[in-house]
């Protein structure tokens, strides 16, 4: 959920890549609307907190020295993405993908907020009962059979 990855060995490079998921995309829970984690590399701590208020994205990324980050995060588009207070559009290390914002960083810490990003989900995941792979169940089918 906290999207933390190396893009190169050793976290010279990362990826934060937070996967929130959709409000009323499983009908039987709370939706999960914060993440905090970090991961102690040999560089330093790379750090990913985010939270979902109403549509919004907020963003806290944090890239250790001697590092580059790549940063994706849900967006309409670059202009509804402010980084430190200051508009997105007019950074020149961001693209625009379907859905996301992609921007490329330098050691920091940054902090991204993305209007109108988390859109509710259309229809909730189906569920269903586990699968019972117990031994005792396995040994029944099997004797069944």
């Amino acid at each position: 959920l906290a999207g933390i990855d190396m893009i190169e060995p050793g976290f010279k490079r990362v990826y934060i890549n937070p996967h929130p998921p959709a409000p009323g995309s499983n009908a039987q829970h709370k939706p999960i609307d914060w993440v905090k984690a970090s991961y102690q590399s040999i560089h330093g701590r790379i750090r990913s907190e985010w939270k979902v208020d109403g549509n919004d994205f907020h963003l806290v990324a944090e890239i250790p020295a001697n590092t580059e980050g790549v940063i994706k995060l849900p967006a309409q588009d670059a202009t509804s993405v402010r980084m430190n207070g200051k508009a997105l559009d007019s950074h020149p290390f961001a693209m625009h993908e379907e859905g996301f914002v992609v921007i490329n960083v330098g050691s920091g810490t940054y902090t991204l907020v993305s209007r109108g990003a988390i859109a509710p989900a259309t229809t909730a995941l189906e569920t269903s009962a586990p699968v019972d792979t117990s031994l005792v169940h396995i040994l029944q089918t099997t004797e069944n059979s």
